[in-house]
């Protein structure tokens, strides 16, 4: 038995492809060079990435903690660089609506 699909049902399988692309993770082999990333750079946490061409390695804001008033409640980001083969795999960034 032949079943066909309709352009309702294309359409919907196309958009569920679509987002499946967006939430999950994709082989660093894939990663784009010239968009900023939702990157595993082999943190707990997924981080922001982004490729720099000048020194061949991903750059990467990592959150830190530090003391303040004898309590770790002093975030920040820091920058920090890996090797082209250190991203595990990547998400790209969702866009944002205006």
């Amino acid at each position: 038995m032949r079943m066909s699909v309709s352009r309702y049902d294309k359409g919907l399988i196309d958009e569920i492809e679509r987002l499946e692309k967006l939430t999950t993770w994709q082989s660093a082999e894939t990663a784009p060079k010239d968009q900023t990333i939702i990157a595993d750079m082999g943190l707990p946490w997924p981080v922001e990435a982004t490729w720099c061409g000048a020194d061949s390695r991903w750059v990467y804001a990592n959150v830190q903690v530090g003391l303040f008033h004898g309590v770790y409640n002093d975030f920040y980001f820091e920058n920090e660089q890996g090797e082209e083969n250190e991203l595990r795999s990547w998400m790209p960034m969702p866009e944002v609506e205006r």
